[in-house]
This record gives structure tokens, sequence and C-alpha cells, in this order.
């Protein structure tokens, strides 16, 4: 009996090591805090974006500052995680650079998807995430919006946050 309480004791911080180690859920699988992220390329990254202001048509996230890492290459991933809210292709929905002096190749496969996960897959027309893989090339910072639709309002809701790449 003494023998068991040796082993579980011994085996109580791999236990907890374990499961500390488990990859971050996507957003809505939890109550996610506005806080900024670091990104390091050892999990993909996870954005929340929710209606703010139903009046305004503006949203927030739950990261308004993503950093990918130095030298780390990372797939970002936007869930719109309000309910009936989506990206919806054809009005233009999606996620931007706010300049076009900002598009330098940096960011490629920028595109609505039906699932994040295992191979993103282009979605046609509505689409709960959005996908973005960072090269991380270049030290610079990108301002981006947010643009997505709620129900059948025509009135598009934006979000202005902003990713960080260290570089190489």
């Amino acid at each position: 009996m003494n023998h068991r309480i040796v082993v579980f004791v011994a085996m109580a911080p791999l236990l907890v090591a374990c499961n500390t180690m488990q990859r971050s859920p996507p957003p809505g699988d939890g109550k996610p805090g506005i806080t900024n992220i670091s990104c390091d390329g050892t999990a993909d990254c996870w954005v929340a974006v929710t209606v703010l202001d139903p009046k305004a048509h503006t949203g927030q996230v739950n990261h308004p500052s993503v950093t990918i890492k130095r030298g780390k290459k990372v797939q970002i991933f936007w869930k719109v995680d309000t309910a009936d809210c989506y990206f919806y292709s054809t009005a233009g929905d999606g996620v931007f650079h706010k300049t076009i002096a900002q598009v330098d190749g940096q960011f490629q496969d920028q595109e609505p998807v039906e699932e994040p996960k295992p191979n993103p897959k282009a979605s046609p027309l509505k689409a709960q995430w959005y996908y973005w893989f960072s090269k991380n090339g270049l030290s610079k910072t990108y301002d981006y919006k947010v643009i997505f639709h709620c129900g059948t309002d025509e009135t598009p809701y934006t979000v202005d946050p902003a990713i960080i790449n260290e570089g190489p």
C-alpha cells in the first residue's frame, strides 16, 4: 500500500506538467479577457472577435496586440465569436491591412475558412473563421482591421487591432 502512495507522489509533478502543456483552446471555449499575446510558433494564435457596440457597429478582439516572436512562422486564426455574426466575403468582410503600404508579402493565405484545422479550407460565402499565415521576415508593426456582419444588418462591424512582427 505504501508503495502505491510513493509512486503517485512521484508522478504528481509529471501529471501537473502534462496538464499545463495542453494547447490553448480556440476562442469561444472559455471566457478570455482582453489581453495582448505573443505567438512563438509552438501553437497557433487564436483571436476572438465580438460585438462591442451594436448601435455604433463596433467590435472588439480579446487580443488587441498580437506579437509574433522573432524568427517564428505562425498561423493566426480569428473567430467571430458572437451568435449570428460572420465574415461575409462577398460583402468585403475579413481581416485586412489598414494601408496598402503595409502589404509586403509577410502574410500569406489571407482568407475566410470553414474550420481552422487540420487544413484550413477557404469558405465560399459566410465563415466564422479568418486565417493568416505569418512568415515574420521583417521587424515591423502591422495595423489591421477586422470587418464582419451580424444577422441581416447591412452595416458592417469594425475592429482596429495590431500585429507586431519581431522579424527573423
